[in-house]
């Protein structure tokens, strides 16, 4: 942050991680429940929570997750839907307290959606966070700004060695030399375990995460596979060289990458608004078309079931699936999809 610039009292202090798996079959209905009623009765409804983002990892971005066994995915082709929510600072433990018994409350009078599975879904403390840009976007911006990529990468801290040691590594050596490359972020922001509380639902497994670990998540400007090789194919053996890190077997977690849709908005006199397809590209291997109107939405919602299908058990090409409407009303909206570095490199 530019010395000039006002010290906001907005910040994140807590972030929501959950990435899940829907059934076979399942992936559009429950996409239109989480867009249309989770991803606001869940959380944004709630006190405190001032931000939120959702995201896909299609078979390309899967394809560059590290296959070493791991407690994040227990398989590289599971975890294709990620959400993130924003908590303000100081307000973890009533923001928690809400939360549970929020979702509790939803279980109880049928609101939520059983025909999915959670594959890591925890809280995590904000620690630091590095900007590019000193007068960029700041991390409390971020998912909010539209970034058209993002990288979660996840370790474990080695004996002997601490967080500050692994924060000063990352701070002086890895973060400077990255984000002058042009696979770099833009921005990063790190995270440390906040356990479960014991009355979560009983659907939400307990991660094996403990308070060794630390998660990442680095916000790019491209797409998240564009110099995958080059950058964060690397990252893991970079950090086991050089940061006091860990993971299984000796290898840090890198979550793969992410890549950004369009919101849905009015594109003609009609009210037509535009969806995710492959047919005109909107963002590398995302794309967007016209629709005549909401009565169109299941029927396009059909079509593209079998894309769907492909992105959540492995089988087909990138996705084409109905986004969060962020900004804008609509029955489609913003997605970004989790590639392997670009979302999450498992």
């Amino acid at each position: 942050m530019a010395a000039a610039e006002k010290d906001y009292p907005i910040k994140v202090g807590t972030f929501l991680f959950t990435m899940v798996e829907p059934h076979p079959g399942h992936e559009v209905p429950y996409n239109r429940w989480y867009e249309h009623d989770h991803f606001y009765s869940g959380c944004l409804v709630g006190p405190n929570v001032f931000a939120g983002d959702r995201f896909v990892a299609t078979r390309r971005l899967k394809d560059l997750r590290s296959t070493t066994a791991n407690d994040m995915t227990s398989d590289p082709l599971r975890g294709s839907y990620l959400a993130v929510y924003w908590w303000l600072v100081g307000t973890d433990e009533e923001t928690n307290r809400w939360n549970v018994d929020n979702v509790n409350w939803l279980h109880q009078h049928g609101r939520m959606y059983a025909e999915r599975d959670h594959v890591h879904t925890l809280l995590y403390d904000m620690q630091w966070n590095v900007q590019k840009d000193p007068t960029g976007c700041t991390i409390d911006l971020a998912l909010d700004h539209g970034y058209p990529g993002m990288v979660v990468v996840a370790g474990d801290v080695n004996e002997g060695h601490t967080h500050e040691e692994v924060e000063a590594w990352f701070r002086e050596t890895y973060l400077p030399e990255a984000m002058a490359q042009p696979w770099g972020p833009e921005l990063v922001g790190s995270g440390t375990v906040i356990p479960l509380a014991d009355d979560a639902p009983a659907d939400v497994v307990r991660a094996a995460a403990g308070p060794r670990r630390f998660l990442q998540l680095h916000f790019l400007d491209h797409d998240s596979a564009e110099g995958w090789e080059e950058g964060y194919a690397k990252i893991a053996d970079a950090i086991n060289v050089g940061g006091d890190v860990e993971g299984d077997e000796g290898r840090p977690r890198v979550a793969g990458g992410n890549i950004r849709c369009q919101s849905d908005r009015p594109v003609d006199d009609r009210g037509a608004g535009r969806r995710v397809d492959d047919d005109e590209a909107a963002a590398p291997s995302v794309a967007r078309v016209a629709r005549a109107g909401v009565g169109d939405v299941d029927a396009d919602l059909r079509r593209l079931a079998g894309v769907e299908r492909g992105v959540a058990d492995g089988e087909g090409r990138d996705g084409q699936v109905p986004g969060r409407g962020g900004r804008c009303p609509g029955d489609c909206g913003r997605v970004v999809a989790l590639e392997t570095a670009a979302g999450v490199v498992f």
